[in-house]
């Protein structure tokens, strides 16, 4: 067998690394016969002629993290496998799952809440078309409710309230943290001012619901609050997610 190059030597490397992480994801169709390739080595004399030493570097550098990921996620999936990993994944997913049902009971308050002051402000003929927490939540003129009861704005248009945690750039490297509460009116185009009065029925309202102290002091800070907790329960999702990524096995 022919003395290989530094390139040559960094690609069988490669090929090395690869062949244990394809045996440990059980992919073993893709693992490459590399004592083969060491008895014909034109394959990896034309591999490596056509890249530089860097492209190869960098192919050893991902094929290395890739090992690594599956070296953990397999002492991860054995862990789990254990009497303790069980008991420990099974508190974990359980704790998961209550604060999801937590998360989606809050929004649906929320939305039923947001709802109530609407129509009580506006009258029944207007209601909540769209309701996200910390995101947004429409208005619309109802024309008519889906079988699923979801409630569709005449002329398919509805003002957009925004709201949730902001932050705005004040200048010199400072940053203002706020709660954001802004009205989108987006664009109805032209309309009969005589015969058209839905649409003006719909413009009237907005002004109403823009213009109310109920709405721009006591919703607002009820949102506000909900909002707060929302954030509270989605940053411990994403903690037991990472945990349940990631857990801390002990030796």
């Amino acid at each position: 067998m022919k003395k290989l190059t530094k390139k040559e030597e960094m690609y069988v490397n490669i090929l090395n690394v690869r062949n244990e992480y394809y045996n440990l994801i059980s992919a073993n169709d893709k693992v490459v016969d590399v004592a083969n390739l060491l008895e014909n080595t034109y394959r990896i004399e034309d591999y490596a002629r056509k890249r530089k030493m860097c492209e190869l570097e960098k192919e050893l550098e991902i094929a290395k993290k890739a090992l690594e990921q599956a070296r953990e996620a397999a002492a991860r999936d054995a862990w789990f496998e254990s009497e303790e990993g069980k008991t420990w994944k099974e508190a974990k997913l359980s704790e998961r799952k209550a604060a999801y049902d937590e998360h989606y009971a809050l929004e649906e308050a929320e939305r039923e809440y947001t709802r109530k002051v609407v129509r009580e402000l506006l009258g029944g003929e207007f209601d909540v078309t769209c309701f996200s927490l910390g995101s947004r939540f429409e208005v619309g003129l109802v024309e008519k409710v889906l079988d699923n009861g979801t409630p569709c704005a005449y002329f398919g248009h509805e003002f957009t309230v925004y709201f949730g945690k902001d932050e705005k750039y004040m200048g010199n490297g400072n940053w203002e943290r706020t709660f954001r509460w802004e009205l989108n009116y987006g664009t109805m185009g032209a309309f009969d001012l005589i015969n058209d009065e839905k649409h003006v029925k719909y413009l009237v309202a907005m002004a109403k619901f823009a213009s109310s102290d109920v709405v721009n002091n006591d919703l607002r800070e009820h949102l506000k609050k909900s909002t707060e907790r929302n954030m509270e329960i989605s940053k411990r999702i994403y903690e037991l997610d990472d945990e349940l990524k990631n857990p801390k096995i002990a030796d």
